[in-house]
């Protein structure tokens, strides 16, 4: 099974079967933590798919104990095809150099009628609150974000890439066009996050 950070995150990990192999294609620091909560209860083997630098360094800071090599490269996945049943993808899909060839390589590994779900920034169908939001990212993002933690270009690049990342037509355009059919969607706050679901044909 393949999950990644969604609000049920914790209650789908402890429902699973004892030693469930998870894959958890994320990114973020929360995400892993349940990752790594639910590895020490014994309640999976987690396999994490993304960048192994960034997942590295966070395991480190969180104090989790990793073997390097359950860390993959989400654009080279080493595994063999049809192997899973589901794969979820939360924020990691926009930061990949090369997306297309990310979308292939989990088409490649999902089973036949297997669902690929992602969750990603997107962009608001309202004119006035689409506005307000690039308002909001080029200006105050990176004032409070520079104001926090003194990395305003780090916040800078943040809002760059969501403004430039396609937007919920465009991210379905790409699935279909890795082989994916069925694709759907659905916004939430307004369209500043979307979380789209693909089917492998059967």
């Amino acid at each position: 099974m393949v999950i990644a950070n969604f609000p049920q995150l914790k209650l789908r990990l402890q429902n699973l079967p004892p030693k469930t192999a998870v894959v958890a294609a994320a990114h973020d620091e929360h995400t892993l933590q349940a990752v790594f909560n639910a590895c020490q209860d014994g309640l999976i083997q987690p396999i994490l798919v993304g960048h192994r630098a960034q997942i590295l360094s966070i395991a480190q800071r969180l104090g989790a104990v990793l073997d390097p090599t359950q860390v993959v490269d989400a654009q080279d996945i080493p595994y063999a095809d049809g192997s899973y049943d589901a794969i979820t993808m939360a924020y990691g899909i926009r930061n990949m150099p090369d997306r297309p060839r990310a979308l292939a390589e989990m088409f490649r590994v999902l089973k036949p009628g297997g669902a690929l779900v992602c969750l990603e920034f997107s962009t608001p169908p309202s004119r006035i609150w689409r506005a307000l939001y690039h308002f909001y990212l080029r200006h105050l993002i990176p004032f409070w974000g520079g104001l926090i933690t003194g990395d305003k270009e780090g916040f800078v690049y943040l809002a760059k890439s969501i403004r430039a990342f396609p937007d919920q037509e465009g991210l379905a355009d790409m699935m279909r066009e890795a082989g994916f059919t069925d694709v759907t969607w659905k916004n939430y706050t307004g369209g500043i996050a979307a979380v789209h679901v693909a089917r492998k044909p059967e």
